[in-house]
């Protein structure tokens, strides 16, 4: 496509101004070198210029508005190829420095590597025939952003494009309206999804993709984001995000991946011939950072952050990273900051603090290095002072991962409750405290974020409250969350009043919920009225109802006027039910259903998009009433294997050789799609046709472990381990750690004790939990009960959770009871393994000591990992 195409011309105010002054001066010259009798010339001249630069400024202050009238937006408009990848979220690259020998950032972007995920991005771009929402999910500095930036300048280079900085932002481009061919660009979409505004945010986006053709939605965000927002809540738990995950369910998920693949590697080393910097980059990958990384001056910052000259300079990097993993996410002002890292210092520290400490290190972290990246980064929404400071992502990313189980002291709780100031932010610290068995910390936060204005909040301190035995506090808690009007708050309370049968109360709240618009307390509150004799109170309130629309009502009154035996007005009341026509809004655009969503994805994710839509109409053919949507979800969180799921589906006859013959196509090529490959090699193992699917297995061992996982099973109990072995070895190349837990099974079976134990260690090390398992298996048989307890710890400093867990059990029944409580109290307290919590209880209570579990249940535990005593002052003022 030309580049130039859809491009508005502008002039640009210099060529404006100069080219009137031009003329004045050619006509101020001319009558100096030329004898014009005239004299009005000369003013005329000057008098033109002047109303041609008046004219040009007019003009550029014009073009400068914003189209439409009322207050600017901030939102720009530009073409995608007129757009600065910088401004939309790109990070700056590395650029060699030739005298100093180290890299700095450029605004100018290296040569773009291909990456394997683009192939699915640009096909979902190139002309899109619908509405288009894409999500790309991955972790800090992994070239999201870059890789969203060259698909829609590949593909949609002359589309306007929507940048909003924040949800106001948003929410007033959307109510504005969007023209076709736009692009609305979501990098960090939690921006967005965040806080008070992310619900109307997610319902405007949602009814833009339904009622407006010819726009795509592009976003990027964390997978922990995407996890928290499509994560369906518990039944009776609120749900405070509905509409963000109604709209994700309708999105299409890109995973980018850490690192590149040995195809992008290949890619890289091509470009890194003509590329300076990403020879640089490639280079770097020996010290164990990424190509990414690497580009967008991670090592850097790493090297600034660990090789920090004192301990004080490291204490305030380290507050901002502990601040930001347990849940702070806005600027942290400098007092909290300040107050995080005293916290986070020792005794001899503190009494050696030279004056000035904190401000001179709070310099050291915001000192920009090489091309303007620092650790800290100063912000304000006002000019001329810094309302508080950013950590670098990067640093967050590595920083949460290297102190992930670092201990959070009390004094780091109570400075995190009182000095932050946003409602979001003191919600999730309750959260992370909860977790941490931290309840009192937990309320402390929870409380101040609900008296801040984040409604949401009464939910989970409502149920700590009322699990730690507080069940005024939680009812009050409650009443002030339903008077607030939140729908769900005030059915709970309802449900608690009627359980006491405190029937004047019960009319109250059902009056004050009709009053705020609940059509259904409504006709509650009608019933309550019959039953109390009160009759033709509850029949107005049902006429009104009525009057207002309300379909149900009507029903509802046509039955008690039939009870009452009033037949001639229940027939006139029906008559006027069938009569009345309901006017239902159109929409432009009908939703899909489950089944071509799931159709729409799977074909898009693959090179058979025919192949999968003939597996989807067989298993449609044989279950209607399959759950599509169910699939869908685990398509998109990640968790979805077909070559694992689908084959059960598929596993009996006549189905199996339907599905088979649906995978033809698959055959010739199964390196394109591994997913359908394995498939098509299980079905054809499930029907004895072992040959055939050894052939498809060995084409795709290098490309998906579960296909050499399948190949190994195969060959093992085919007789031939020796050929499974050498395959094996063969595998660690592409698959790393789990092909050598793998191998150590294998050799295993073959009596190669030594060897296999070398390898599962390694595989453990590395963090693969079948392997962590099989090893602490093995070494509580063989006694060592030390080497396995440090096994477990080092799993769960690297956030093994569910290691940690199945390896406490695994102790516990070795008869450690008390190794195992104690490794799981660490792994809470420290780690935030909330799921090893209820463990603690199951394990005290099974070893009789039922009083301390139900103390660890209501109190949680301290800062240590012991039980909280209960203390009255201390328990009422946490």
């Amino acid at each position: 496509m030309d580049g130039n195409r859809g491009r508005r011309w502008a002039a640009s105010p210099v060529a404006l101004v100069a080219i009137p002054v031009a003329i004045g001066l050619v006509g101020n010259l001319a009558t100096s070198t030329v004898e014009i009798e005239a004299w009005w010339w000369v003013p005329l001249t000057w008098t033109v210029t002047a109303l041609l630069v008046g004219a040009a400024v007019v003009s550029q202050i014009a073009q400068s508005r914003p189209a439409g009238h009322g207050a600017p937006t901030a939102t720009s408009a530009s073409t995608v190829e007129e757009s600065d990848p910088i401004a939309l979220g790109v990070h700056p690259a590395i650029a060699l420095d030739p005298a100093a020998g180290r890299p700095e950032l450029s605004r100018r972007l290296p040569t773009y590597v291909q990456r394997d995920h683009d192939r699915l991005l640009r096909r979902l771009l190139d002309n899109p025939e619908h509405p288009t929402l894409v999500m790309l999910v991955g972790t800090s500095s992994t070239g999201k952003t870059r890789s969203a930036y060259e698909a829609a300048l590949n593909c949609l280079p002359g589309w306007t494009i929507l940048h909003p900085l924040h949800a106001t932002d948003l929410l007033t481009t959307l109510e504005g309206g969007v023209e076709p061919r736009t692009v609305l660009w979501l990098n960090e979409s939690q921006i967005y999804f965040d806080g008070d505004q992310g619900e109307a945010v997610a319902t405007e986006t949602r009814r833009l993709l339904t009622m407006t053709s010819d726009v795509v939605v592009i976003g990027s965000m964390w997978p922990e984001y995407w996890f928290a927002y499509t994560r369906t809540p518990r039944p009776g738990v609120p749900d405070p995000h509905h509409q963000v995950r109604a709209l994700l369910d309708n999105a299409t998920k890109i995973s980018v991946p850490d690192a590149f693949t040995p195809t992008e590697l290949r890619n890289a080393h091509q470009v890194a011939e003509r590329d300076s910097r990403l020879a640089t980059a490639l280079t770097a990958m020996d010290n164990g950072y990424g190509v990414t990384q690497t580009l967008a001056g991670g090592p850097d910052l790493m090297s600034r952050w660990e090789d920090a000259p004192d301990p004080y300079k490291r204490a305030v990097v380290n507050a901002a990273i502990d601040a930001r993993r347990l849940g702070h996410l806005s600027p942290l002002s400098a007092e909290l900051l300040h107050k995080l890292s005293a916290a986070s210092l020792n005794g001899p520290q503190r009494a050696a603090a030279p004056p000035g400490w904190f401000e001179d290190s709070l310099g050291y972290a915001c000192e920009p290095l090489r091309g303007g990246i620092s650790l800290l980064t100063a912000t304000s929404r006002a000019e001329n002072r810094v309302e508080g400071y950013v950590l670098a992502d990067f640093i967050h990313q590595q920083g949460r991962a290297a102190r992930r189980c670092s201990p959070v002291s009390d004094e780091m709780w109570r400075a995190l409750a009182v000095h932050s100031g946003d409602a979001d932010d003191l919600e999730r610290l309750g959260a992370s405290a909860s977790s941490r068995g931290r309840y009192l910390q937990a309320l402390a936060s929870w409380r101040a974020s609900f008296a801040r204005g984040r409604l949401s909040t009464w939910s989970p301190l409502w149920r700590l409250l009322g699990q730690m035995g507080r069940s005024r506090e939680a009812e009050d808690v409650l009443r002030q969350a339903a008077d607030a009007g939140d729908v769900h708050a005030q059915r709970l309370l309802l449900a608690l009043l009627r359980r006491a049968r405190r029937g004047g109360e019960i009319e109250q709240a059902l009056r004050g919920m009709a009053a705020n618009g609940d059509p259904q307390a409504e006709r509650e509150l009608a019933i309550l009225l019959h039953h109390g004799e009160r009759r033709r109170e509850a029949e107005q309130l049902l006429r009104t109802a009525f009057q207002r629309g309300d379909r149900s009502a009507a029903r509802l009154l046509l039955i008690l006027l039939r009870r009452a035996g009033r037949t001639n007005e229940a027939e006139e009341l029906r008559r006027l039910l069938d009569d009345q026509v309901m006017a239902t809004p159109s929409r432009r655009r009908a939703q899909l259903s489950g089944w071509q969503l799931l159709e729409r994805d799977m074909r898009a994710a693959t090179a058979f998009p025919e192949a999968v839509s003939a597996l989807l109409r067989l298993l449609r053919q044989k279950d209607p009433r399959f759950d599509a949507e169910r699939l869908r979800r685990r398509m998109m969180a990640g968790r979805f294997d077909a070559g694992n799921e689908l084959t059960g589906l598929f596993s009996d006859e006549p189905m199996r050789g339907k599905a088979v013959r649906a995978l033809d196509d698959v055959r010739a090529a199964p390196e394109k799609d591994p997913g359908l490959g394995l498939l098509l090699a299980k079905l054809l193992l499930k029907g004895d046709r072992q040959a055939e699917a050894e052939q498809l297995l060995r084409r795709l061992v290098d490309l998906d472990y579960q296909a050499l996982a399948a190949l190994a099973d195969l060959l093992t109990n085919s007789g031939r381990q020796e050929e499974c072995v050498e395959v094996l070895q063969a595998g660690v190349g592409s698959h790393g750690a789990r092909a050598r837990y793998l191998l150590a099974q294998a050799l295993r079976d073959l009596g190669r004790h030594e060897e296999s134990d070398r390898l599962l260690r390694s595989a453990a090390a590395e963090g693969v939990d079948a392997a962590i398992q099989e090893l602490v298996r093995r070494l509580l048989k063989d006694g060592h009960v030390a080497e396995a307890v440090d096994i477990v710890r080092a799993a769960s400093r690297a956030g093994r959770a569910d290691s940690v867990r199945q390896a406490a059990v695994l102790l516990f029944n070795a008869g450690w009871t008390e190794v195992a409580l104690s490794l799981l109290r660490e792994a809470v307290v420290c780690c935030g393994n909330a799921e090893a919590l209820p463990l603690i209880v199951l394990l005290l209570t099974r070893t009789q000591r039922a009083e301390e579990a139900a103390a660890v249940s209501r109190r949680g535990l301290t800062s240590d990992g012991a039980t909280v005593q209960l203390r009255p002052s201390g328990l009422r003022n946490p």
